[in-house]
């Protein structure tokens, strides 16, 4: 059950349009909000924290938790919810900050942007290694993407990366939501073992559910390019929300590689993308 939800921000455009998504997520699901800002400092630093003249909150972590605060009773102003505000430093990694006090209880919300410095900090390597290193659920929000509901949600599941250690997790999560849920295995084989693993993945799916949900789809896919025909089925569909569970690197490397975004400004996803963990 998730009881709260953390919202890293660098002020970005495409981290306030995550904040408010967090903040009306919080709201169905009765859980606080923390928003979180966190500054990298050099191991060589030896000043004051906080004795920079700037007054962009980018720089200076006064003036981040002025605009952290503000930003926290303008939401509270809209949404009913509880919200709080946290401004860290780290000398090491930003991921490992953004996950060192989660728990299975908390869910990390994150804004995804363009190859810009909210992308450095939210997407590419720092995203993986969240998604990566975290013990609770992760959610990515495309810039622009609002909230509209989780009318329609799509649990991807392939040979590689089965997805069943996420089910429970995935089941709580969604007893909120009166949501039409299609599972979507998918594989490059097409063969009777395949055909097998899936009926027995449906058999499964439908014994942690049992009578919770009424509108469970099935479906299966043979594809020999997975993140593209996921993707592709995910906006056939209209679905408001991707699912996927990781426990190893096969689809973590498919879909969040690098490299991948860096060379193609449309592998950043159009929809949001939630990631459970075993």
């Amino acid at each position: 059950m998730i009881t709260k939800i953390v919202c890293p921000t660098d002020f970005s455009e495409a981290a306030n349009n995550a904040v408010n998504y967090a903040a009306k997520l919080a709201e169905v699901l009765k859980a606080e909000l923390v928003l979180m800002n966190i500054y990298q400092v050099p191991l060589s630093y030896t000043g004051v924290m906080g004795e920079a003249i700037s007054k962009d909150p980018h720089e200076n972590p006064e003036a981040a938790s002025k605009a952290l605060k503000e930003s926290c009773n303008n939401l509270k102003g809209v949404y009913n919810i509880k919200t709080s505000f946290e401004v860290d430093f780290t000398t090491g990694s930003l991921a490992k900050s953004i996950t060192r006090d989660v728990d299975g209880e908390t869910m990390i919300v994150m804004g995804t942007g363009g190859l810009q410095y909210v992308s450095d900090f939210f997407f590419g390597t720092n995203t993986y290694r969240v998604i990566k290193n975290a013990k609770c659920p992760v959610l990515l929000v495309p810039e622009n993407y609002s909230y509209k509901g989780l009318s329609k949600v799509v649990y991807a599941i392939t040979y590689e990366e089965k997805g069943q250690e996420g089910l429970t997790p995935f089941e709580e999560f969604m007893r909120p939501f009166n949501s039409n849920i299609t599972f979507l295995h998918i594989t490059e084989h097409n063969t009777d073992m395949s055909k097998d693993v899936f009926k027995a993945e449906k058999s499964e799916i439908e014994e942690v559910f049992k009578t919770k949900f009424d509108k469970l789809n099935f479906e299966m896919k043979y594809s020999n390019s997975i993140r593209g025909d996921i993707e592709k089925f995910v906006i056939e569909k209209e679905a408001d929300l991707l699912v996927m569970a990781a426990r190893h690197r096969s689809l973590m490397d498919i879909l969040f590689k690098k490299e991948a975004i860096i060379a193609d400004l449309s592998d950043v996803p159009q929809f949001p993308v939630l990631v459970f963990h075993s």
